[in-house]
């Protein structure tokens, strides 16, 4: 499969979560904090029994274990308080966006002396940046709006990501 082709099968799978979350918003932010929840809990118990368990290989590691009691605490608090998590996770997606719109953007310069199309390579990196400074900058609406700017944001890069395949596609054949 080649790369264009890849770009198209995740513009279609952004396009995808981007209907889902527009459809079932607080199902989406709900889904998501208790899949991390559930993550942090699981990852944070098996780091706290290997911190704690003394083997032949190794001693105990009171570092590991620390890392797991963290782990399942912030857990824990992803499972009684989904609100703060929620901001976390407003926050973390925020951060996400705009690391991401920078490098699509240092991409999409870097490409431009191989591919037509490049610009929505710099398209997608300007709406990513954009997307996670609107998040830091109101991270209360970005709890409240989250699934659905999810939702624009998964489907506005799907459609930028496929015509970017297209457009890679073109070249390449031409």
């Amino acid at each position: 499969m080649n790369v264009s082709a890849f770009l198209v099968l995740g513009g279609c799978a952004g396009i995808a979560v981007g209907i889902l979350a527009l459809a079932w918003p607080g199902l989406t932010l709900g889904f998501l904090i208790s899949v991390f929840g559930a993550y942090a809990i699981f990852d944070g118990l098996s780091k706290l029994l290997h911190g704690l368990t003394e083997s032949s290989l190794h001693g105990r590691s009171w570092a590991t274990a620390v890392q797991g009691f963290v782990g399942v605490a912030i857990g824990m608090v992803a499972a009684l308080w989904p609100g703060v998590t929620a901001l976390m996770l407003v926050t973390f997606v925020g951060t996400w966006a705009i690391a991401m719109g920078v490098f699509d953007v240092i991409e999409a310069v870097r490409l431009r002396h191989y591919v037509t199309g490049e610009w929505l390579l710099g398209l997608c990196g300007l709406v990513s940046l954009l997307f996670g400074l609107f998040l830091l900058a109101f991270p209360v609406g970005g709890v409240v709006g989250l699934a659905w700017l999810l939702g624009i944001y998964a489907m506005a890069m799907g459609v930028a990501r496929i015509a970017l395949g297209a457009a890679i596609q073109s070249s390449v054949t031409a």
